[in-house]
Parts: C-alpha cells; sequence; structure tokens
C-alpha cells in the first residue's frame, strides 16, 4: 500500500540518520515496492524534491541535510547578527551628562559602615565643609569614608576644594569610585595622623579590590585654607598603600601648579599589597613621580601616559616612574607595558627592584601634552 507523509518522513529521518543520500532517481522509484528497503524508500522519499530541480534521470550523491526535505534546494538564509547600538555620549558634563556641580548638594560627611551593597549617587560636596582642621574627630574632614564595608558603589560626585575625597578602611572590599570629578585637593599633604592630601587612599592591609575608574582630578587650586601655614594639595593622588587586588583605570590627573617635593600621581604598592593593575590613566604634572611601586608583588602597569612641565617642580624632578623596594618588604614580578612618557627635568623609570618591561618609550618625544589635558 502506498506510503503515507508520516511514513515518508519517517524514511526520510532514517536517511538522515544515515548521513548518505544516492542514486538514480528513476532506478530508485521503479523498484518494486516489496523489494525496497527502508533505506531505498527513504532515498525516494528525500530526493522526490530534489528531482525538480535536476530531472528524473539525474545521478545525485548529496548528504543529507533538514533543507532537502523542503520545496526548494537552497538554504534558508542565515541572518547576520545584530549589534545593539552604542550608548549615546554624554549631551554635557561627565558621566551621566550632568554639568559640574549641578547635583543634590551634601553639607555632611557620608560614613558607610559595615554596610553591604551601597550606591552613592548623584551628590555635590559642598566647598569649604570638608577641610582639615586640628581638632576635629578622626577623619571628620573627609567626604566619603567606607569602613568594614562591602559591594560600595561612589559614582557621578562631585567635590570641590577638600582635604581628602574617599577613605577606604578596615575590612573593606569590592568597592567601586567610578564618574567623579574633583576640583581642588587642598591636602594638606604632610601626614597628620589622618587621611589628607589624596584622591582616594585604601587605608589598611586586608582590603581587597578597589576600583577607581574614569575619574577627573583637577588637583591644584591655589587655596590655602591655613593661610600659608600649612602645606597644601597632595601627597598621592591614588594610593593603593597595603591593599591588595585594586585597579585604577581610565583616570584623568593634573596637579599643574603642584610644587612640592614629594608625592606621586598613582601608588600601587606603598607599603604590601599585590596584584594591582594601573592602566590608561592620563597624569599630567603628577608631583615627583608618576606612577610608583614602593613595595608588593605583582603589580600591572599598561597603556599610561604621563607628561611633566620643564617649570614643575623644578628642584626635584625625580622620574615618570619607579619600582623600588622603599620599605624593604619584597618586590617583584611587576609589568610595565606600553606606557608612554615626557619628563621634563627628570628621568624616565627607574628599576631597582627588576620589573618585565614590553614596549615602553619613558622618554618620547611623540607624545602630546594636549591628550593629557581635560576640563570638568
Amino acid at each position: 500500500m502506498p506510503w503515507s507523509v508520516d511514513d515518508h518522513r519517517a524514511s526520510a529521518q532514517e536517511a538522515l540518520d544515515r548521513k548518505v543520500i544516492s542514486g538514480k532517481l528513476s532506478d530508485m522509484a521503479n523498484v518494486p515496492e516489496p523489494q525496497q528497503s527502508s533505506e531505498h524508500q527513504a532515498r525516494v522519499s528525500a530526493l522526490s524534491v530534489l528531482n525538480r530541480a535536476a530531472g528524473s534521470d539525474a545521478v545525485i550523491a548529496v548528504a543529507w541535510s533538514p533543507w532537502a526535505y523542503q520545496d526548494t534546494v537552497e538554504p534558508p538564509p542565515v541572518e547576520p547578527p545584530v549589534e545593539p547600538p552604542p550608548p549615546p555620549p554624554p549631551s554635557d558634563g561627565w558621566g551621566d551628562g550632568k554639568t559640574f556641580g549641578n547635583r543634590t548638594t551634601q553639607s555632611s560627611q557620608i560614613v558607610i559602615s559595615g554596610q553591604n551593597n551601597v550606591v552613592i549617587d548623584n551628590l555635590f560636596f559642598e566647598e569649604g565643609k570638608f577641610i582639615w582642621q586640628n581638632g576635629r574627630s578622626h577623619n571628620a574632614h573627609v567626604p566619603i569614608r567606607v569602613i568594614n564595608s562591602q559591594n560600595v558603589i561612589i559614582k557621578n560626585c562631585d567635590f570641590r576644594n577638600v582635604s581628602q575625597v574617599v577613605s577606604v578602611e578596615g575590612n573593606s572590599s569590592d568597592i567601586t569610585v567610578e564618574y567623579t570629578r574633583t576640583d581642588g585637593i587642598v591636602g594638606p599633604g604632610s601626614r597628620v595622623d589622618e587621611q589628607t592630601g589624596n584622591f582616594l587612599q585604601t587605608v589598611s592591609s586586608s582590603i581587597r579590590r578597589v576600583v577607581v575608574s574614569n575619574n577627573k582630578i583637577l588637583v591644584t587650586t591655589g587655596l590655602d585654607p591655613w593661610g600659608g601655614t600649612q602645606e597644601t594639595m597632595t601627597e598621592d593622588v591614588i594610593s593603593f598603600f597595603a591593599a591588595s587586588d585594586c585597579t585604577a583605570e581610565f583616570n584623568q590627573i593634573d596637579a599643574t601648579g603642584y610644587v612640592r617635593d614629594y608625592g606621586t600621581g598613582i601608588i600601587a604598592g606603598d607599603a604590601t599589597g599585590d596584584g594591582h593593575t594601573v592602566r590608561s590613566n592620563t597624569l599630567l604634572n603628577p608631583g615627583q613621580v608618576g606612577l610608583a611601586t614602593a613595595g608588593g608583588y605583582g603589580h600591572r602597569f599598561f597603556d599610561n601616559l604621563i607628561w611633566k612641565d620643564a617649570d614643575q617642580n623644578p628642584g626635584s624632578g625625580n622620574t615618570a616612574a619607579y619600582f623600588w623596594d622603599y620599605n624593604g618588604a619584597g618586590i617583584g614580578d611587576g609589568l610595565y607595558q606600553n606606557n608612554r612618557a615626557k619628563w621634563h627635568g627628570g628621568g624616565g623609570f627607574w628599576n631597582p627592584g627588576g620589573a618585565q618591561q614590553i614596549n615602553n618609550n619613558w622618554n618620547d618625544s611623540t607624545l602630546d601634552r594636549d591628550l593629557l589635558v581635560f576640563t570638568l
């Protein structure tokens, strides 16, 4: 009896499973039904469609594919993947598109202590409220303190003329500071047993995974809150001190006018601490040193741009970067790759710690200073 549609589909599936179809259509079709094995019947079923294109006397030997049982011998077109459109650039300002200072005004200190999963967003820390004064409680001048906390995000905040921006303390981990802008860090840069003179500092060796990303930091203001009685401005703009596994990336630092004889733009291990990554930052006149490592293992520096003008810190030109066991606690396994610097009035890279170097240029005459200039 004739096969049903389901019979043909079943035999075609067998042909698919056998992965071979061949034969002369007219010969295969003329085989008496009782002599047709399921394999032959499957071939007839599968090739009946191809007969339309090749004719009854054609000899066809092709591997089976699912499209062979359809009404066309051409496979269906494969649509290319559609890439999502890139996000539009901010219409104005930085990060979320707001102009500097056009945010909710914050006049009091924020302390995140023993908390998890906190977001601080869209605040302007009022000028004059966060200046260090002798006799105040410990670190009372720091706009944001993170203590013994995890998964904290600080983003889209603006700061003007503050002694310090962020302090990460205690057993904190997974802290992110991103898309903030700072107009003036007034210090004092000399330590007063508190956190002063940094954009961010990690304070203890138990801190892990702090990410400082996409921040704009104008350091120098000319503001002297102490009437000339204190040194102002920064010690280290970004300091990971003794923490581990931290990242500084895509930050822009400009400390033009900085006149101190010490201090750095970004320092990885300032005591101990391992595994920091510093990449794709720009540092314009960052102090005595651009990128520093004073201890620890496994620090990586990639694709940073560093520039010092000839008239900045003329008495202590120092160097664009160093890898040096300053504290005697051990140093090693450092990597500097694709970094570029033009450091007028000083050296390029001082490397007593023996860091690996790949494709750096520490005296790059082609580096354009304008690449490091930015506005808030």
